[in-house]
């Protein structure tokens, strides 16, 4: 059977409308804008119903020869950003890069070099280049969107390459490597020369894809310095944390939650939070939850 017709097996479409729907997934975007962090803008490109559904059947039935590097700790079953800031928990010094627009940055051409490439079967190469991409409304490129299942899955695989080459670079001078998506981080027991790793990141950036280092993102942290890692800390001591501030943070948001006091974010926002806590304090969890048990007990009803 061929994938086509595997598709529509799987995502119970006709052949006219499964035809119609891929030669027409670029457009098929609700286009919106979210505020970054930082400041600005972010744009999001948010497929629609039926084509998720396509991009995710297209997923299950992708070839094997597409590979995640061990070092890719974004999105995979079994990673997390603890375990990615955790491989840096035994160095001395942590530098973190990362890379502008990292999903608008890689095209369906790139995508097409790169299964090219490895040889994969045609059909899949003319299907999975409409269905996995965005094109914006005055462009003539189609590109990964954020926001759509597919980016991340395309992204760690066409960034394969890359991963074994910064891998080995980094094998051969006794440095850590992890990329979580567009973050990239190196850890070692040196201070980093931070514009010669900038250029041997943009030297080894495999020939398919066009992507700039955002040097304003690039750090480094030593000995009693604050090292992050994805957002957690990593201490000298060797744990990895969420750090003071957001400790604080947490605590203040069910301290408020218990005094009925005005908060700006919802109980499910506090719940997510505490997970999260969770997830990488467990201790510091638990202190919380001992100290507002009664006041805010509807915010650990489903903790165990």
């Amino acid at each position: 059977m061929s994938l086509f017709n595997e598709i529509c097996v799987e995502t119970r479409m006709s052949k006219p409308d499964t035809a119609y729907l891929i030669e027409t997934a670029p457009k098929r975007y609700k286009v919106y804008q979210i505020p970054k962090k930082n400041g600005g803008m972010r744009t999001i490109a948010h497929p629609a119903r039926e084509l998720k559904t396509l991009q995710r059947a297209l997923i299950q039935k992708s070839p094997e020869v597409l590979l995640v590097h061990k070092s890719a700790t974004a999105y995979e079953r079994g990673t997390s950003i603890i375990g990615n800031a955790t491989r840096h928990s035994a160095s001395v010094w942590v530098a973190n890069f990362d890379f502008s627009n990292f999903f608008n940055s890689i095209t369906s051409v790139s995508w097409r070099t790169f299964l090219e490439e490895l040889k994969v079967d045609q059909e899949y190469i003319d299907i999975s280049e409409r269905a996995f991409f965005w094109r914006p409304k005055r462009s003539n490129t189609d590109i990964l969107s954020v926001g759509s299942p597919s980016s991340p899955f395309v992204s760690n695989r066409i960034m394969h390459e890359f991963d074994v080459r910064i891998s080995e670079f980094a094998d051969r001078e006794g440095f850590v490597y992890t990329r979580y998506a567009d973050d990239i981080t190196l850890s070692g027991e040196s201070k980093f020369n931070l514009p010669a790793i900038e250029a041997k990141l943009g030297e080894l950036v495999p020939e398919y894809l066009v992507l700039d280092i955002n040097h304003v993102k690039t750090r480094q942290a030593g000995p009693g310095c604050r090292k992050v890692v994805t957002g957690l800390v990593v201490t000298d001591s060797g744990s990895v944390t969420l750090g003071k501030k957001m400790r604080k943070r947490i605590e203040s948001y069910v301290e408020k939650f218990s005094r009925n006091a005005h908060h700006d974010i919802s109980a499910e926002q506090i719940r997510g939070y505490l997970s999260y806590l969770k997830s990488v304090e467990p201790a510091a969890f638990l202190k919380v939850q001992k100290k507002f048990s009664e006041e805010a007990a509807a915010l650990f009803s489903d903790e165990s």
